[in-house]
């Protein structure tokens, strides 16, 4: 772009390049500002999944010095080690999300509910918590681990909603026009309208 104005054209029109050059700059610096502020939020919410999976190793690892049953050792360092598995699963996941992974297995809605509630039902039922289900026999093209990690965040929501009285959980799935929707409602308190815009970011609770 050509720019003239009274008798030094020259000088309007380095003005404006340098003008251009400052803003392409406060761009950049905005953009990397805001790239620190989403990493710096991601990092402290990691940290945060981390320490919530973590902290069940060290305590089963710390019962376990101190047992001397071998039954209870044992089931200690059973516990300590699927907790472990959880935390490295988690940290595939964020990996795989960084560097845009794709995964095109199949999952089963109902294998896949059915083994995410075998870890909780012990805990629904201990709580007065009624489950119920409406499943359909359904294929989703999702990694089944994904899947369960979903269904069992949402599941751990719902009970920690309801606590301290009564309630409900219902799953359920319905297949049509080649896609799968599934659903998890709960009678629990709900969710804060302040909190909704920021229930689907990671590791947000």
């Amino acid at each position: 772009m050509k720019a003239t104005s009274g008798n030094n054209p020259n000088a309007l029109e380095e003005k404006l390049q340098t003008l251009e050059s400052c803003l392409n700059q406060l761009q950049d610096q905005l953009i990397r500002a805001q790239r620190l502020a989403a990493l710096g939020t991601m990092a402290g919410m990691i940290a945060h999944e981390f320490n919530n999976l973590l902290t069940p190793v060290v305590s089963y690892a710390q019962f376990a010095l101190k047992t001397e049953d071998h039954a209870l050792w044992h089931k200690a360092l059973t516990m300590a080690a699927q907790s472990g598995a959880k935390a490295a699963d988690v940290a595939q996941q964020i990996l795989g999300f960084a560097r845009g992974a794709t995964d095109q297995s199949e999952a089963s809605i109902p294998d896949v509910v059915d083994s995410t509630l075998k870890s909780l039902v012990r805990d629904l039922s201990k709580d007065n918590i009624q489950l119920t289900l409406e499943v359909e026999p359904a294929v989703a093209t999702i990694p089944p681990h994904l899947l369960h990690q979903v269904l069992y965040n949402l599941v751990i929501n719902a009970r920690q909603a309801m606590l301290g009285k009564a309630g409900r959980l219902t799953i359920r799935s319905k297949a049509a026009d080649r896609q799968v929707s599934i659903e998890v409602a709960d009678t629990g308190c709900g969710i804060d309208p302040e909190q909704l815009p920021r229930i689907f970011d990671p590791f947000f609770t």
